[in-house]
């Protein structure tokens, strides 16, 4: 398996997680659309029942399949910061679970946009204390 790597080479998979794991729709364009962003790397990730359909008018992102567990995915997102869009019904009681295991693969900090309610924001060092 390759490593998904940005524009200085740098890899944005955790140089400490296995690597065996698939990689989710999307991520081998993410280098590219990463260079492209003007402001600080933020790749969004789309979840639920139309995220598929959402896809197409996000540059950075990546996609959970509807019907997927999150921890089947090796998460490309070390040393950047995440937002996950819910599109569509998603069970939400994994929204937490994703945001902790993201954090785990190296993200800065993970943003997560339920469909209807506020924005949730999840940091490294809360990570830490939760695990």
């Amino acid at each position: 398996m390759t490593a998904v790597m940005d524009r200085h080479g740098l890899t944005l998979d955790h140089p400490e997680l296995p690597m065996m794991m698939r990689l989710p729709p999307f991520a081998r364009n993410l280098p590219g659309a990463l260079n492209r962003q003007k402001t600080a790397p933020e790749v969004t990730i789309l979840v639920g029942a139309d995220a598929w359909r959402s896809a197409k008018f996000h540059h950075a992102k990546l996609v959970l399949p509807p019907g997927e567990d999150v921890g089947v995915f090796r998460w490309p997102v070390y040393g950047v910061d995440v937002l996950v869009i819910q599109k569509g019904a998603f069970p939400a009681e994994q929204l937490p679970r994703f945001a902790h295991l993201l954090l785990t693969a190296g993200a800065n900090a993970v943003r997560v946009l339920p469909e209807n309610s506020g924005l949730i924001v999840y940091h490294k060092a809360l990570a830490r204390v939760a695990a």
